[in-house]
Formats: C-alpha cells, structure tokens, sequence
C-alpha cells in the first residue's frame, strides 16, 4: 500500500472538511466521490488515521459503495459526527486507496471510526488510545495502535481469506488477537511484553515451533512471508482456524 505523507493528508483534511455542514447527519462523512472508472464495488485497499479513538474496519460484501461514520462526543455528553473526518478514494495499482483521516488540531479530541466496504484487499491503520477491530480483509495487514511514546489500545483483526501476504499487528497497550483462516501461509512470530504470547494451530500446518512464555516463533505451511503480532504491555496471540 502506498503511504501517504503528513502534507498530503493535511490537503486532504482542509480539502473535504471545508464542506461540514453539507455533511449528513449520524455521523457519515459525506458521499464519497469515486474517480472515474472505479465503482462502489470495486475491491479496494484502506489507509485509515486518527489522532485518538477507536477503529471498526469491516468488510461487507452487501455494501454498494464505501461507508464511513466518524463520531466523537461533544461537551454536553452527545454522540455527534466528527466534523474534522474525512474520506476519499484514490486511484493507484494495482488497487484504488481508501483514505479516512481523522486528526483534530485538539489531540484530545476523540473521532471513533467505523469504515464498511464491499471488499478490502489490503489495509493500513494508526490510532491512538482507543480499539481497533478488523473483520473480514484479505490481502497485506499493517495495524499500528500506539507507539512507543503514545497510548495504543486492544486490538483484535479476523481475517476474510487466507493469508498469503505480510501481516504487522502492534499495540503499545492492550492485548492483541490475530485470526487467520485455514490455509494461511506465513512465518509467524509472536512477542508480548508481559510474557503471555501463543501460537494455536493445528501442529501438522506448522514448522519449527520454538519459544516460551511471551515469545513464539514458527512457519505455518511453509509461507515465508513475516507475520508479526506484537503486544507491548499485554498478551499477544495468532489462531489459526482448523
């Protein structure tokens, strides 16, 4: 997946927040314009950030087109939309990107995500002190709660296919779960800070199992591709459907 830089996302966010109070309520970001000749169906890759709350990606094959809902709760204790998100879809190979960004000048401020496509064929994600749930993608994982110097959250992702491709699961704070369907392929390696790592699969799918207490290495079907699941400060676990 490409990354984007700080520049072009801030473009991004004064590009389709200057238009908020056009936005629907409940939350959704505004009609999400598609470049021409990619359709609300069409598999897509995510790039998701936000500078604090929680993150729902969620493949949903019944979708028509992209979704994304950005709440946050304002002083008076009401769940109201995120007026600072914002979403676009980008044309790139061999899959468009689509980007959700949702950093308030007020780091404080909390903006929880819920992002629904037809179909995710690769996703990226940064966010700080909140959750972060995946369900269904297929393709390269990079997920990233927290980092060394800010809070990260629980962090649980459910593959919808097996896994032949990269996989980076971290949280600075919180317990992480990957789960992978049967006939994932890859070089797995689980750290957890507090000692409490696991790799549960079934034991002819995988080779050369070593380690203990929060640090497991072993190759599941002969992949090669790393698939690494880190948990700073909790337990640390990738299961494998049988």
């Amino acid at each position: 997946m490409t990354r984007s830089t700080p520049v072009r996302l801030a473009a991004l966010a004064l590009l389709l927040i200057g238009g908020c109070a056009a936005m629907p309520p409940r939350g959704e970001v505004a009609a999400i314009d598609l470049p021409a000749g990619i359709e609300g169906t069409t598999p897509m890759a995510v790039d998701v950030e936000t500078s604090r709350g929680d993150v729902l990606v969620e493949v949903d094959p019944r979708a028509k087109a992209p979704r994304v809902v950005a709440m946050t709760t304002n002083a008076r204790g009401e769940r109201v939309r995120a007026s600072w998100a914002a979403a676009m879809v980008e044309q790139a190979e061999p899959y468009p990107i689509l980007r959700v960004l949702a950093m308030a000048d007020d780091r404080a401020a909390r903006a929880d995500l819920t992002v629904i496509v037809p179909a995710c064929v690769g996703l990226r994600v940064r966010n700080v002190g909140g959750d972060v749930t995946v369900r269904g993608v297929r393709g390269a994982v990079d997920v990233q709660s927290g980092s060394d110097v800010t809070p990260g959250g629980n962090v649980s992702v459910s593959l919808g296919e097996a896994l032949d491709a990269p996989l980076m699961v971290r949280s600075s704070r919180g317990s992480v779960v990957v789960s992978l369907p049967k006939g994932s392929r890859g070089a797995l390696h689980v750290t957890s800070g507090v000692g409490r790592g696991a790799i549960v699969a079934p034991r002819a799918e995988l080779r050369g199992l070593t380690g203990a207490g929060g640090s497991w290495r072993a190759v599941l079907n002969d992949g090669e591709h790393d698939c690494r699941v880190i948990a700073d400060q909790g337990s640390a676990e990738i299961r494998v459907a049988r």
